[in-house]
């Protein structure tokens, strides 16, 4: 699953991605969630995060979706074969395609782990705050609750450790 990749291979926003993740971080600091703030996440910052974390799981869990399409992009330095920008197709939490948006070429189900769904992105966030991550910039989809940016630093004086996904794009449920 993508948590345990996660564990296996922190990933990062790189410089092929900077100019996606400074509009990014200017977006979030215009609607103040404070993304270039700097601040470390102190306990009861880690209490509203999981505040949050868990109001939102409870929106997506409440909207009774099971299957489901949705994109994102990832900032990383993500080892070549992974997509930055991928499709990704979710039938009872788990992903049952993935596809290059750009070129409709299908990633093989032996690197779905790779990938994430909508619980494994709330995962990202809940590893964040159970790691007591130095910064978490998240935003969440008002009605359903997935997130809609996500960014999770782990350490301020490390490089390349961080989880950035400056765009997720609307879940369209399927039939």
């Amino acid at each position: 699953m993508a948590e345990d990749y996660l564990r296996e291979r922190e990933l990062s926003w790189g410089a092929r991605a900077t100019g996606i993740t400074l509009l990014w971080c200017g977006g979030l600091l215009a609607a103040g969630t404070g993304c270039g703030d700097g601040q470390p996440t102190g306990p009861q910052i880690l209490a509203e995060h999981q505040q949050e974390l868990d109001e939102a799981r409870a929106r997506w869990s409440g909207t009774g979706i099971v299957h489901y399409r949705f994109r994102y992009t990832r900032s990383c330095e993500c080892l070549p074969e992974e997509l930055t920008s991928p499709a990704i197709e979710v039938r009872a939490g788990a992903i049952v395609r993935v596809w290059d948006v750009a070129t409709g070429e299908s990633v093989p189900p032996a690197e779905y782990g790779r990938y994430f769904t909508v619980d494994g992105l709330f995962g990202v966030v809940q590893d964040g705050i159970d790691r007591r991550a130095h910064r978490i910039a998240v935003s969440y989809h008002p009605l359903l609750g997935h997130p809609t940016t996500l960014l999770v630093d782990y350490d301020s004086l490390s490089v390349d450790e961080e989880m950035a996904f400056p765009l997720i794009g609307a879940v369209q449920e399927l039939n």
